[in-house]
């Protein structure tokens, strides 16, 4: 049935919206299936999603899309990856704004909250175990993001926070990713990023839950 998302959403245009999110959902869902035949329609449905309903429902496709690209399995990593350059992609041409050497940070289309979000998701999955997820990513951060050291300065109390979860959570996986993150991290920014994380560590030591301190 995952065929019918491929023509419903042109069909019912704006009718469709009470449906983004958990459609999207199903069809991320979808691309774990062991067929591939499956895979490949769940993901031109989700990209026809993306593509019609990217710059005016983000809202409704962005928090599907950030579960996928920490997902376990690596077929829905590499598809949301994909999926979340398409969105931004589409946003940024609803507004007319040059989807070459793009500065996502800096386009106020968004609100700043989403951007953060998007691009901290986007730098922790540049260190993603699979080759595949990690080398797609790595195109989607430099399609948007020119000044890496930058951003990731005001990136760095969400990003830490998600690394500093991660670090703490029950999945190894998920641990190995977010230290890869974190030596990365270091090593761009080296000695200028440690006055700015030890607050951060400090405070959530304070105030975390077992698993959050865990992961300081």
């Amino acid at each position: 049935y995952l065929g019918l998302f491929v023509y419903l959403p042109v069909a019912m245009g704006n009718h469709f919206e009470p449906y983004l999110m958990e459609v999207l959902q199903s069809l991320l869902r979808g691309l774990a299936d062991d067929a591939s035949s499956v895979r490949d329609t769940a993901f031109k449905a989700a990209q026809v999603l993306t593509k019609h309903f990217g710059a005016s429902h983000t809202a409704l496709l962005l928090q599907p899309l950030e579960d996928g690209v920490f997902h376990s399995d690596w077929r829905i990593r590499h598809a949301s990856v994909q999926l979340m350059g398409q969105l931004i992609e589409q946003i940024l041409r609803a507004h007319r704004i040059p989807t070459t050497n793009a500065e996502l940070m800096q386009c106020e289309v968004l609100p700043r909250e989403w951007r953060t979000h998007m691009l901290a998701s986007l730098y922790i999955v540049r260190s993603d175990e699979n080759s595949v997820v990690k080398q797609c990513c790595a195109q989607v951060w430099k399609a948007v993001v020119q000044n890496t050291p930058r951003v990731l300065k005001e990136l760095l109390p969400a990003l830490m926070k998600r690394l500093i979860a991660s670090l703490g959570s029950t999945s190894q996986e998920k641990q190995r990713v977010a230290a890869r993150c974190v030596g990365d991290l270091v090593g761009k920014l080296g000695e200028r990023v440690m006055p700015e994380l030890m607050p951060i560590f400090m405070n959530t030591l304070s105030t975390g839950d077992a698993h959050v301190r865990e992961g300081v």
